[in-house]
């Protein structure tokens, strides 16, 4: 299990699947720290999936950041 899914693995987003999808964009971050999101995405799915997320009206920011 990689850090990212060890340190998020209790988030609760509302659907198991936003998690899964927070975890595969912070590892994609943590890879490459100094990138800028389009750098450090694996392809253009992966960058506007990063921005879809961040915008996404449903996942609000203190539950990311929350302590369960």
């Amino acid at each position: 299990m990689s850090w990212a899914a060890e340190e998020l693995k209790d988030t609760n987003l509302g659907d198991r699947r936003r998690t899964v999808r927070l975890i595969k964009i912070v590892e994609d971050l943590i890879a490459q720290p100094s990138a800028s999101v389009p750098q450090a995405s694996r392809d253009n799915a992966a960058m506007q999936g990063i921005y879809d997320f961040w915008s996404n009206r449903r996942i609000p920011p203190m539950s990311i950041i929350a302590i369960p």
